[in-house]
């Protein structure tokens, strides 16, 4: 029985510069270690077939040339020979193992080595070990450094690999499993760390699991969608119970290091901001005296309009591109799935070229807010839309984007990021400061020990109204 998580919905298709770099040094890595378990395991084969060969010659040397062969104690010798040419090439393995790659970089409690606590994250045993790791990295870690930023992703992927193994060291301790010589390898640690982060960080993402099994011998696979807490909960929960029915993780596998880096994950996803928020709100005395001109409103005087929320869209409004035809097409014969699909594709290509499609990204940002409670889009989208028009000057979109993702979640960190960006576009803009200062108070009240919190705080106390 196999379920194994093949997508999720918040991912862009963009693997960043960090992810890069730890793929890249990790299959760098693996090329050299299994280039020297290759040259270790022929070298092995050849002291075997030498071992055999002096064991016969010296059972043959005792018995003499004109000896008459008697096959019960020919067996018993060849046992014999066998057994002992088992031990000899264990010795012999067991002291050219510690000159291998996998030993000098992996994490050996016996012969700890504060480096190893880094370079066992690079070194896999196989390429299955390798690429199953790297899977569950493609899935949460990218989403992770989008969320983060290089940075403090980086810094803290480093972070729950390096608890991942101390934990993983202290279970051994409590076990009696300190002088252990089997090398902790891998960068499950750290990824479970990326899992853990993920689950807290993105909550409300949905996973695409594939699922094979064999029922009455006939296969049977397909995939179904499941809430990522609950994948990755499940996940953790396994985790748990082999660590603690396995012990000192004496199948291969190491549980118990996967279980730290989890819990490391998930602290760091709660109390460590994302990289929007290392845009902090500055006091009004250190801002420019300059005001800045004022921009157009496309969206407020639009949403006052009389309009109900899921009445057809007009044909003469629409935007000059087919695709987007379509979907609003799709949306007037309550295809919202479809319609959903297309606006996001489109939405992704207005953002990268919005010079030339502005007049296109405007109208069709206007028509999502205006038939937000219809359309099927991921709000995690719509928040980087919201994002990306704040960088293009499109500040009242932005503003009435991240208003209704605030509105949409009420809490977790989509709902923080997106009340600490309107109202720091609102003070930006000078454009409803009264508001700001209301948002940021709620986010105060929400979680008065996030970061995003402790910068609105801030704000508050620069302008005397804490």
């Amino acid at each position: 029985m196999l379920f194994l998580p093949i997508s999720t919905d918040v991912h862009d298709g963009r693997i960043r510069m960090a992810a890069l770099w730890i793929a890249a040094i990790c299959l760098l890595a693996h090329l050299f270690v299994a280039d020297d378990i290759n040259k270790v395991e022929a070298e092995l084969e050849a002291i075997h077939e030498e071992l055999r060969e002096q064991e016969f010659k010296e059972m043959f040397n005792e018995r003499g040339e004109d000896a008459i062969p008697d096959m019960r104690k020919m067996i018993t010798d060849v046992k014999n020979v066998n057994s002992t040419v088992e031990q000899k090439l264990k010795a012999k393995a067991k002291e050219r193992r510690k000159s291998m790659l996998i030993y000098k970089f992996g994490l050996v409690p016996k012969h700890f080595n504060i480096l190893n606590l880094i370079s066992h994250m690079f070194v896999h045993g196989g390429w299955l070990h390798l690429f199953g790791n790297l899977w569950f990295f493609y899935l949460c870690g990218v989403a992770m450094e989008k969320y983060w930023g290089f940075g403090r992703f980086l810094t803290s992927y480093l972070t729950c690999g390096i608890g991942a193994s101390i934990f993983f060291l202290v279970f051994n301790a409590l076990t009696g499993n300190l002088q252990a010589d089997t090398p902790l390898i891998g960068a499950s640690g750290a990824i479970a760390g990326t899992m853990g982060a993920f689950v807290v960080t993105h909550a409300k993402c949905k996973v695409n699991v594939f699922y094979f099994f064999m029922l009455l011998f006939m296969p049977r696979w397909g995939t179904f969608v499941m809430p990522a807490t609950f994948y990755f909960g499940l996940w953790f929960v396994f985790q748990v119970v082999q660590g603690a029915i396995l012990g000192g993780d004496l199948t291969g596998v190491a549980y118990t290091a996967h279980v730290g880096g989890f819990v490391i994950g998930l602290g760091l996803g709660k109390f460590l901001g994302s990289e929007d928020e290392d845009a902090l709100v500055s006091p009004p005395k250190t801002r420019s005296k300059k005001t800045p001109p004022k921009r157009k409103a496309f969206i407020d005087t639009s949403i006052s309009a009389p309009a109900r929320a899921g009445s057809p869209i007009e044909s003469d409004a629409l935007p000059p591109v087919p695709r987007i035809a379509q979907a609003w097409n799709a949306f007037n014969e309550r295809d919202y799935a479809t319609s959903s699909r297309l606006i996001t594709e489109e939405m992704d290509v207005f953002l990268q070229n919005p010079r030339h499609y502005h007049d296109a990204l405007v109208d069709t940002m206007y028509k999502i807010i205006r038939h937000w409670d219809l359309l099927e889009l991921n709000p995690s989208h719509v928040y980087q839309w919201a994002k990306r028009l704040s960088q293009l000057g499109l500040h009242n979109l932005a503003i009435s984007a991240f208003d209704l993702i605030a509105a949409e979640f009420k809490s977790g960190h989509l709902y923080m990021s997106s009340m600490y960006n309107a109202a720091y576009l609102r003070i930006q803009t000078r454009s409803d400061p009264e508001k700001a200062r209301e948002g940021f108070k709620k986010l105060i009240d929400a979680d008065p020990d996030n970061v995003l919190s402790r910068q609105a705080s801030k704000y508050l106390q620069s302008v005397g109204a804490l």
